[in-house]
Order: structure tokens, then sequence, then C-alpha cells
């Protein structure tokens, strides 16, 4: 089965007039999805095994390409808006077929031409995938693997009253206090943060400065 919105390792199964249909090495040939031709490459012939990305074409039927997105399925990136209309906004993500937002996930007014920091996730009702600035809802709130004093990598992606909302290790989500901010923090600012404190309630600490 493909996962959608991922990177894939597929074989191709066989060859047509509008590209090469690929699936699991050992699957039989219902269960395959289309290369287009423009991104067939010479060399390839039946078994080969490629790593694609699969994502929905323009008539929301999944595709394979071997070009590579900025952004996959759970992932964040700083994407650029291309197009604005009246559903929402499209973003550049690398691929051919632009990438979603729609107003219901907007926390802002987005100008075209500018870059926001989005994570991707996969609609369940359509299977489409679509952005969302609202960061904190992609991430794991608590993870009892941390341990104090470990070294992180940290994106700044809010303000709140109690401090900064961070991203830790691309994947979890943690709060920096504003009473132990010694210097100017922006939105978007990455940098290295020590896991302070693993909180009853799940929620984790992070401090900016090495513990101790």
């Amino acid at each position: 089965m493909f996962k959608i919105g991922e990177y894939n390792r597929l074989s191709i199964h066989r060859f047509t007039s509008v590209g090469a249909y690929l699936g699991e090495p050992d699957a039989g040939y219902d269960d395959v999805i289309l290369l287009p031709n423009k991104y067939l490459k010479p060399g390839m012939q039946e078994g080969s095994e490629l790593d694609v990305f699969v994502y929905l074409d323009s008539e929301e039927r999944p595709v394979a390409t071997t070009e590579m997105p900025f952004i996959t399925l759970g992932k964040f990136a700083w994407l650029e808006v291309v197009e604005i209309n009246r559903i929402g906004a499209f973003l550049d993500w690398g691929l051919e077929k632009h990438l979603f937002l729609p107003y219901a996930e907007m926390i802002e007014q987005m100008e075209v031409g500018e870059k926001y920091l989005v994570g991707v996730f996969l609609d369940d009702q359509t299977e489409r995938l679509v952005a969302t600035p609202r960061i904190g809802k992609l991430l794991k709130q608590e993870n009892s693997e941390f341990k104090p004093g470990e070294e992180v990598q940290l994106v700044v992606y809010n303000e709140t009253e109690l401090g900064f909302q961070v991203m830790i290790n691309q994947t979890y989500g943690g709060l920096v206090y504003h009473s132990e901010v010694y210097r100017p923090i922006e939105i978007g600012e990455e940098c290295k943060g020590y896991i302070k404190q693993l909180r009853d309630d799940g929620k984790i600490d992070v401090s900016l400065q090495p513990l101790g």
C-alpha cells in the first residue's frame, strides 16, 4: 500500500504509453501507481527499484514522482505563497502541483510572495495533503524518552503569555518561559536548546542555556 505524502520504495512493474506503473516488488498488477513519462530516466527497466514521492495529482489521483518536495507528511518548512483565491492559499513546495492551505487553517492574512512556516497533514476526508501554519496541532506534546539536560534542536514558532512555543527536533512541542529568555528571540528562529523538565502533565519545558 502506498503512503501518500511520503517516499516509497517501489519497483517498475510495466511500461505504458503514459509512463511506468510501480508497485511493491512482490505485489500483483492491481496495486500499482503511475510514474508519468516526464519522470522516467535512461536505464530504467522492469524490476528497477525507485524511491518516489506519492501525492495526489490535479485530478485527485495518487501519482508518483522522482522530484523531491521541500516538505513531506508530518514535517515543517518555510514555503512561499504563490496564489491566493476564494478557497485558500497555494504554496510552492517544489512540485508541479502546488500545496493547498485552506482558509480554515490560516491564523493571519497571507500575502503572495511571502514565506510562512507550515506543516503538512493528510486530510482524512479527501486524502489530500494540506498545509497548516498551526504548528502545535501536528506536534507531539509529550515524550518520556527525553532526559533533563539533553541537547535538542529548536524552532521558535509562536509566542504566548507564558513564553515561546518551540518545535523540538521537528517532532515535539515545548515551551521556553519568558522569565528564562535573556536575549531577543524571533519567530522562526532556529537554535539549540536543552530539556529542562518533563512535567507531570506531559508538557516539556525547555531552556536556551545548558542546565547548571
